[in-house]
């Protein structure tokens, strides 16, 4: 299924055991051209094999954080690709199935009022300490936020390009993966519209260390909702949504 109104965004740092194994599943769906790899200052061979695929590259000397380089990806498609109408971002480290594009191909053609779709997976099915984190943060936005979404941790979405831009436009701050977490909480701000589509849970339980870190993480998310609860707008739509307070 071939869509050339959207850009595959893969955001990346060190990941040359995996890379060229998911380029070459990504090619199957859209064609180089509409790939770029957003690279958070990698040392091993990831740059290298990024360019013998032939594909965009965005690349930030040091690493810096996985919502930094994102942030400046996003810029950068908006200024310099504005025909492509969709962002979908998919991980480099395997645990995103490029099987699931499908998924976002057909949900972004029947509802383009859609701002974000958020890839959404079954919890059961990770390791103890990830499982723990995302349901603390889920829990927490059912309850204050009223919403239904399960996964705000997914890094396999489909952005609006549109509507990213206002995104943008409000001042996202965070540099790692809270970042990601981050764009849905000024995303419910602005009332946009969010949907999550179930995908594939993959995780591979191997030599190499998750570059998320659940615990310093999990603090990165709590800091992050507390910094949204001491922001006066923000506060006074979460007390309305509750029914504390009248408009």
């Amino acid at each position: 299924m071939i869509t050339n109104d959207l850009i595959i965004l893969i955001p990346s740092f060190n990941e040359e055991e995996n890379l060229s194994d998911i380029l070459s599943k990504v090619m199957k769906f859209v064609p180089r051209e509409q790939i770029i790899l957003a690279d958070d200052g990698s040392t091993d061979c990831t740059m290298q094999i990024a360019k013998e695929y032939q594909i965009r590259i965005i690349r930030s000397k040091i690493n810096v954080g996985k919502g930094y380089i994102l942030k400046n990806a996003f810029k950068a498609i908006i200024k310099y690709l504005p025909h492509y109408k969709w962002i979908i971002t998919l991980d480099a480290d395997g645990q995103h199935n490029p099987k699931d594009l499908i998924s976002f191909f057909k949900s972004k053609k029947n509802d383009e009022n859609v701002s974000i779709f958020v890839g959404s997976r079954d919890f059961r099915k990770m390791p103890k300490s990830n499982y723990i984190s995302n349901i603390l943060t889920s829990n927490w936005c059912k309850f204050w936020l009223k919403w239904e979404l399960e996964d705000l941790q997914c890094g396999y979405r489909c952005y609006n390009t549109k509507r990213l831009k206002q995104l943008l436009q409000y001042g996202l701050s965070k540099k790692n993966f809270d970042f990601e977490t981050e764009i849905l909480f000024v995303a419910w701000f602005l009332d946009m519209k969010i949907k999550e589509l179930p995908i594939q849970t993959v995780y591979f339980f191997r030599h190499r260390k998750s570059r998320v870190l659940p615990s310093i993480d999990t603090l990165r998310w709590i800091w992050l909702i507390i910094s949204f609860g001491l922001n006066t707008q923000f506060m006074r739509k979460i007390l309305l949504k509750k029914g504390f307070i009248r408009s």
